[in-house]
């Protein structure tokens, strides 16, 4: 997949998909409205497992072709060390989010108290 091939697809109906012929979950999601989203695909315990779609970003700045395909090898590292990309991402918002809030409550105390 590169970006010849990406500028070259057209719009249709309904979604639909280009995969990478070399890494296996990386794609592109072509959308009726011509919109072109880079995605990786991926399941965690085998085929009885759920397909989980991971959404890299919209084709163009900043996600290239070679920039999406550098996130999809991340992604599909971690996978293969058995972590969820998606329950990591909400540990770390559930961290930032308990963080921020902390550090809130101590500004406040120490304000009014």
């Amino acid at each position: 997949m590169n970006k010849r091939t990406i500028d070259a697809l057209d719009k249709a109906e309904r979604d639909y998909f280009l995969w990478d012929e070399d890494l296996s979950g990386f794609g592109l999601k072509v959308t009726p409205a011509g919109g072109k989203v880079f995605l990786f695909q991926y399941r965690l315990g085998g085929r009885g497992s759920k397909t989980k779609r991971w959404t890299i970003g919209r084709y163009g700045a900043p996600w290239t072709p070679v920039q999406a395909r550098d996130e999809a090898e991340r992604l599909s590292i971690l996978v293969s060390q058995g972590v969820d990309p998606m329950v990591e991402k909400k540990e770390r918002e559930r961290i930032r989010n308990t963080k921020g809030f902390t550090a809130y409550v101590e500004t406040f105390s120490e304000g009014y108290l």
